[in-house]
């Protein structure tokens, strides 16, 4: 039975079906016994898998129902994760502002927390959300960061960032982004900051 909050990469190795029966096991107990820290975090993995399943309606439900608990409780790291997940949900579902909104909380928090690696995860998902809409300058300075975090802390598929970086010279050829690589590479921090405080909206 899931009754803590588990990384993502342990709840998405269990089956979709094991998992959501273990969590809302979980939260049964947890909201009989009156914790609502357990029940927050349980809530967030619930979000999660239905995520995965593609199920946004419910994914949403879940993780917003978490974050208002975790925030109750006052679990800081939790929410930024539960933030993170649910800015990957409204950029699936194209809601590219109120996903970079979520984002920009997430890594607000996980820079306050000290949490690298979340960090790092977020960075790239800004520059995925930025370079599909073509505001390729704010991605790439966002997969330079990412990719420097990643490496710093040995997140597994770091190389995912690299491919992104990969994909977005091949989309602008060897000499724009030779030019492009030149102008953020040094101001990486700066130019995604402005953009997330909404200096460079997105399209």
């Amino acid at each position: 039975m899931l009754s803590k909050w588990l990384p993502q990469e342990e709840i998405l190795a269990i089956s979709h079906d094991e998992a959501l029966q273990s969590c809302k096991e979980a939260l049964t107990i947890l909201r009989e016994v009156g914790d609502r820290g357990g029940e927050g975090r349980t809530q967030s993995n619930l979000g999660l898998i239905y995520a995965d399943l593609n199920d946004n309606n419910q994914a949403l439900k879940y993780s917003e129902e978490a974050l208002n608990i975790l925030r109750e409780v006052g679990d800081r790291g939790i929410e930024g994760i539960t933030l993170s997940h649910l800015g990957e949900i409204y950029a699936k579902l194209g809601e590219k502002e109120r996903s970079r909104q979520y984002y920009q909380e997430a890594l607000k928090i996980f820079r306050e927390v000290g949490d690298r690696w979340e960090e790092g995860r977020t960075l790239h998902s800004l520059g995925k959300l930025y370079f599909n809409q073509g505001n390729i300058d704010v991605a790439l300075a966002c997969f330079l960061l990412a990719r420097s975090i990643l490496e710093e802390v040995q997140y597994p598929d770091r190389g995912s960032t690299q491919r992104w970086i990969k994909k977005l010279h091949e989309n602008i050829g060897n000499e724009q982004f030779a030019v492009l690589l030149a102008q953020v590479e040094l101001q990486a921090s700066h130019i995604v900051e402005q953009a997330l405080h909404a200096l460079l909206p997105l399209n």
